[in-house]
């Protein structure tokens, strides 16, 4: 535990020397920085908390869409903690959101005693259209930079385009598959298949039928997810409002400055950036490296260095010790004394 605890605090100190080191090649005027957050509008800065928990609500909202289809009995307010929860585990061990996914479907398990292999595939089919919401707002930012004869970064148009290509590729893919569900069902059983093998080689061989199970499971969740695609219109349709959400965010902030950006410019901006949250560092909050693209980025779009700095500095600090204290609380309150509670009672069947 004490090596676990040195390895977070030397990569926690390797993000934040890494953010410092950067402010210090860019040039950035600490002083100015300082004096730009003794200029800040409050009001400003209470829509851009409003809007975190909003960014919050939204995607919980949009997962709870998906659930609803193979568990009729699942309430709203359960998928809001659940997401919540998850949320607090992806600050904590980040790792591309797999842990809060990982949360998410243990809480579906221990209170509607909903199997994994279920509700997985309401995980990957949130995937996919939280891509293509991702996709969406890149396309938008560059209609927008081309629409008005903007100038920024070549690199910056690079990035996107990249970002944009690899996004769409990725989630055609993904929906041509569960289009053609008998190739995803090829595709669950090759994998399954060569999962048995290897589990055949090992003591771990006795849950051979528990895999079996949970790949069949698994083909009849997609399927019924499939037949419903009013439900996957709304979760889709909520997580391009999630995303505006999350926009929203650092364009309050640079409008507590005094310094308004183009909520379309920080479209262009934000997938970008935030697609280092992606990439599992393994530093906790991916404190410093996410500062540091977050910063880069607001430059490249013509920003000063201070002003994007400053930006950068509120942003983190609301999705960071904000969003800890908010979905520490929850999780805290409701979520673990509802998991820990002894003879919890399960509320709800499988579909």
């Amino acid at each position: 535990m004490k090596l676990n605890r040195k390895l977070v605090l030397a990569l926690l100190s390797v993000g934040i020397l890494s953010f410092m080191a950067f402010m210090i090649i860019v040039g950035v005027d600490i002083n100015k920085v300082i004096k730009l957050l003794g200029t800040l509008d409050l009001r400003y800065v209470s829509l851009a908390l409003l809007f975190d928990v909003t960014f919050i609500l939204l995607y919980a909202t949009s997962w709870y869409f998906l659930v609803k289809v193979i568990l009729v009995n699942l309430k709203l307010r359960d998928s809001l903690i659940a997401v919540t929860m998850g949320w607090l585990g992806d600050m904590m061990v980040p790792a591309a959101f797999t842990t809060g996914e990982a949360i998410r479907l243990y809480y579906l398990k221990k209170v509607y005693d909903l199997d994994y292999s279920k509700s997985l595939a309401t995980v990957v089919v949130q995937r996919l259209l939280g891509s293509l919401a991702f996709a969406s707002y890149l396309l938008m930012g560059l209609m927008y930079v081309w629409l008005k004869g903007l100038t920024v970064a070549k690199p910056l148009y690079k990035e996107a385009f990249l970002f944009a290509f690899a996004s769409l590729s990725l989630v055609a893919l993904g929906f041509l598959t569960i289009i053609r569900i008998g190739t995803f069902n090829r595709l669950v059983d090759f994998l399954c298949d060569k999962l048995l093998n290897i589990l055949s080689k090992t003591k771990f061989k006795k849950y051979a039928a528990s895999l079996t199970e949970g790949a069949l499971s698994l083909k009849k969740s997609m399927a019924i997810i499939r037949e419903r695609r009013s439900y996957m219109a709304i979760a889709f349709a909520l997580l391009l409002l999630h995303w505006s959400a999350g926009i929203m965010i650092p364009y309050c902030y640079f409008k507590a400055l005094g310094h308004p950006v183009s909520f379309w410019l920080l479209s262009l901006a934000y997938p970008i950036y935030g697609a280092v949250d992606n990439i599992p560092l393994g530093i906790p909050v991916n404190a410093g490296l996410l500062d540091i693209a977050m910063s880069a980025t607001f430059m490249l779009l013509g920003i000063s260095k201070e002003i994007a700095v400053t930006a950068t500095l509120l942003t983190r600090l609301t999705t960071v010790v904000f969003e800890t204290i908010t979905t520490g609380s929850v999780s805290l309150l409701f979520g673990l004394r509802k998991i820990l509670r002894e003879g919890v009672t399960l509320e709800g069947d499988n579909a």
